[in-house]
């Protein structure tokens, strides 16, 4: 809905820095600190294979997971925080 579409671009711009991006190998990297990240198993995300996620917390059980989770357009991070992110 478009209202979802817009909370979602409210908290790409408030949580940039949070923000992961899936590889081909199905992992995410972290765009800030480059991290090797999973989504947490008990996510309702675990099996969307979303391209861009935020993640609220990263917490390290087996490996490095990301919990409390929402889907973003990667080309709203240029849009939002063009300080921080180049498009192109």
């Amino acid at each position: 809905s478009e209202e979802s579409v817009e909370l979602r671009r409210a908290l790409a711009a408030a949580f940039f820095l949070q923000a992961a991006v899936r590889r081909p190998s199905g992992d995410y990297v972290t765009l800030v600190s480059r991290q090797t990240v999973s989504i947490h198993p008990s996510s309702a995300l675990f099996s969307r294979r979303a391209p861009c996620v935020l993640y609220k917390e990263l917490v390290f059980t087996t490996r490095l997971y990301m919990r409390d989770l929402t889907t973003i357009e990667a080309a709203w991070l240029a849009e939002v925080a063009p300080h921080f992110f180049k498009s192109g």
